[in-house]
């Protein structure tokens, strides 16, 4: 038992080439980076060593798992049987890689998970914030200074919804993952994120910021709880009164500048596309249309793969608050791992309304969400196996 904590309390090469990755896998958000073939080629390199560093530790895969294996191979099975069966593309629609990618990614989280605790978690957090800050400062530096994007109508930053999830998670690394700077430090690298958030005008991410912000809420003490309500109420009446703050939030953030324009340039076009979902999905419900983008990810999915081939897809989506709730009454080395999965799930789950991969892409947006699933889920398996259960899932 001493030797089993000593190791696990050592930071060990593989700890240290997780690191590298989750700082790499930001970095590749920067929008110059996109331009270069070879950066996503080592992306995959490090994704690959890292997993070959953690060989010895897939010895054993637990029941858990094995359910999410299971149901990526059935939606897998369902893919490559319509790609034969059918005159559609199913092979290469959009969800088929995200979705191997997310399992890829929870075997490596479930792995490292088996000897994490909160020193190493605060280790992880500690990359994805640093990396998140400098992606932050040279989008401001780059495409903020000197614009007028307060009146804009366009969105400055393509990629600005996988941006600004990575300063979401930031804030929720910040909240949940301990102690990682001093107080002050943390105070204004949080509203450094929330201000990156309201200039790139992401919607969904605000939506999720405000999931988190409630969860963080309810998991406060009483006391807490009634100043936080007190200094909300006597800050809303002051700026309601005293500002223009909410007319600028509404008009030029959430509307985006577009209200005269109708509700489909409100909503990026996406209540278009949520018509032509009405009309043509009766026409193949069952079985779907191989590839067809809806900014959407239930109605993605149904147009893509029909009701059966969905079924996995949903499944699999509300796996890791499944984990959640079906472990709840174990105490792990690093509780706070369990209030990062749900804050996660919550935030990204709920990005799937208005975006087409999430909860799985597109490319490493979602990773976290499902790295740290397999983290909770390997550190369960540590907590049954040092209390000696037998059976161990």
């Amino acid at each position: 038992m001493k030797n089993t904590k000593t190791s696990i309390n050592v930071y060990t090469i593989t700890d240290y080439l997780l690191v590298i990755v989750i700082f790499y896998s930001n970095m590749t958000y920067i929008p110059f980076f996109t331009k270069v073939s070879i950066v996503p080629i080592i992306t995959y390199l490090l994704w690959v060593l890292l997993f070959v560093s953690l060989l010895k530790s897939f010895a054993k895969i637990q029941s858990s798992s094995l359910m999410i294996i299971s149901v990526v191979l059935i939606f897998d099975t369902y893919i490559m049987l319509m790609e034969i069966l059918s005159k559609n593309p199913y092979i290469t629609s959009r969800f088929v890689y995200p979705v191997n990618l997310c399992l890829f990614v929870f075997l490596i989280g479930q792995a490292v998970g088996k000897k994490i605790n909160a020193k190493k978690l605060k280790l992880f957090a500690r990359s994805y914030i640093y990396s998140a800050m400098i992606l932050g400062i040279f989008i401001y530096l780059n495409y903020f200074r000197g614009v007028n994007w307060v009146d804009s109508t366009s969105y400055i930053v393509i990629q600005k919804n996988g941006i600004t999830l990575i300063f979401v998670i930031s804030i929720i690394f910040l909240l949940f993952a301990g102690q990682l700077m001093r107080a002050f430090l943390k105070n204004i690298t949080i509203i450094f994120f929330i201000v990156m958030l309201i200039m790139l005008k992401s919607r969904a991410a605000i939506l999720g910021l405000l999931f988190a912000t409630i969860y963080y809420f309810w998991k406060m003490s009483a006391k807490k709880k009634i100043v936080v309500i007190l200094l909300s109420t006597v800050a809303i009446i002051l700026t309601i009164n005293y500002t223009n703050i909410p007319n600028y939030l509404l008009y030029n953030v959430l509307l985006n500048n577009r209200l005269s324009n109708g509700i489909n340039a409100i909503t990026s076009g996406r209540f278009d596309q949520w018509n032509l979902f009405i009309v043509n999905f009766l026409k193949q419900p069952y079985i779907g249309q191989g590839t067809y983008f809806i900014e959407s990810f239930p109605l993605a999915s149904l147009m893509s793969y029909g009701i059966i081939g969905s079924i996995p897809l949903f499944i699999l989506s509300i796996l890791p608050i499944f984990y959640v709730i079906k472990n709840n009454n174990f105490t792990s080395n690093s509780p706070n791992i369990r209030s990062i999965v749900i804050v996660l799930w919550l935030i990204i789950f709920s990005n799937g309304i208005f975006e087409e991969l999430a909860p799985f892409g597109p490319g490493v947006k979602c990773y976290m969400l499902w790295f740290f699933t397999g983290l909770y889920i390997g550190q369960i398996y540590t907590v049954k196996k040092q209390i000696g259960l037998k059976n161990i899932s």
